[in-house]
């Protein structure tokens, strides 16, 4: 049985918690396992703060993609108006 996924928590405390720690650690600025690894690292550091969150360096990799996704589209938009 494979390991239980993780979900990142909807909530704008927390998507900006992590996105103090992807601009504090920046995870992007790594390639393979030292990327996985600078992903761990902001994980523990969002477990560890305040909040206590529930969450692994996956799902912080794949909530900032859908942040960002999200942002680039709203700014598309706005664009075109």
């Amino acid at each position: 049985m494979g390991r239980a996924r993780i979900e990142f928590r909807k909530d704008t405390k927390y998507d900006l918690a992590l996105l103090a720690e992807v601009e504090s650690i920046n995870p992007f600025a790594f390639a393979g396992k030292e990327q996985k690894a600078a992903w761990n690292d902001v994980a523990v550091k969002l477990q560890t703060c305040l909040w206590k969150m529930a969450v692994t360096g996956r799902s912080c990799k794949d909530r900032l993609k859908i942040l960002m996704d999200d942002f680039r589209r709203d700014e598309n938009l706005s664009n075109r108006a």
